[in-house]
């Protein structure tokens, strides 16, 4: 019990936290008009809008159907696979492909300086996620409410109908029910991830920069990464912090039995393919705030520790 109230309190404590600015810059002007904070550059934004796709399987952990404490398994975003026997929701292109599975805007909007990103192609970022485990917590009416543990999401940048990049991930340090769908938290992370050169030559790493935040004068989202955060040698004393907010919002009877795989490890299985919407902002918190945050962390995992032993 205590272990599941310090998780709600980390859920409002990072739910209730300013969202920071950011703009993009993809290194080309393909708009033919620009307001924006560079040349190449989108204006600041407050939130990114997003749209996808993901597959889910329950396992009934007590074979009484679904229920609080069963296990939860979900793949989504670009190239998710779609379960057997479920429905492509999309008429006109696959499920888990790149028109499913997007920013599809910003907000504040603006026609005038997002250039190209999604509408006419020119640029387009994407995302996926693999094998993010949790646990039903609840119900919402015939809603079952989501929690997740930790995991990683990719996000991905092409230009030009060019190959899909990975220039950034999210380390995912948890997840729960945000109304009738789930939010997700975690940070920023370059781990692994090379230079990349867009069309016009410059580092697709700093796509993502901050509107209010910088590390020894640059602004980059990678930048302030390796000089500032996680990815610098005893400097880590700035974190970008990840806050998404994705509709689940997918009923009971949307579920279906896994005949071919129920029973035969003990535990009954149920899936769903679907499609989503949802967004994602993004924060740089004070030192005091992010200490906060940082000690509840430790401390709910110290909890956890404490009951298995």
């Amino acid at each position: 019990m205590k272990k599941s109230l310090l998780a709600v309190s980390l859920l409002a404590l990072a739910g209730t936290a300013a969202a920071d600015p950011f703009y993009l810059d993809v290194g080309t002007a393909y708009g033919s008009v620009n307001v924006g904070n560079c040349a190449t550059c989108t204006g600041n934004k407050d939130e990114a809008t997003i749209l996808y796709d993901s597959s889910t399987t329950i396992i009934d952990v007590d074979n009484n159907g679904i229920d609080v404490g069963d296990t939860v398994i979900t793949n989504g975003g670009l190239g998710v696979a779609l379960l057997p026997g479920m429905s492509n929701p999309h008429p006109s292109s696959a499920f888990g492909s790149l028109d499913s599975n997007l920013i599809t805007g910003f907000n504040p909007s603006s026609t005038s300086n997002d250039y190209g990103i999604s509408p006419d192609g020119s640029w387009v970022v994407s995302f996926g996620f693999s094998n993010l485990t949790g646990v039903v917590s609840g119900f919402n009416g015939s809603v079952p409410l989501l929690s997740y543990g930790p995991g990683t999401i990719n996000f991905y940048v092409s230009e030009m109908g060019g190959a899909q990049q990975n220039f950034m991930n999210v380390n995912v340090d948890f997840g729960g029910p945000d109304g009738l769908g789930t939010a997700i938290f975690g940070e920023v992370d370059f781990t692994g991830i090379g230079a990349m050169l867009s069309l016009a030559n410059t580092d697709l790493r700093n796509l993502f920069h901050s509107a209010t935040h910088s590390c020894n004068g640059k602004d980059g989202f990678y930048d302030i990464w390796n000089e500032c955060g996680a990815g610098s040698l005893g400097n880590d004393i700035m974190e970008i912090f990840f806050d998404g907010h994705f509709d689940t919002n997918v009923l009971l009877s949307q579920f279906a039995a896994d005949a071919a795989n129920n029973g035969q490890d003990g535990d009954d299985r149920y899936y769903v393919s679907t499609n989503h919407d949802g967004s994602i902002t993004f924060r740089v918190p004070e030192p005091g705030t992010l200490a906060m945050f940082g000690m509840s962390l430790l401390a709910l995992g110290g909890l956890s520790r404490r009951r298995k032993s």
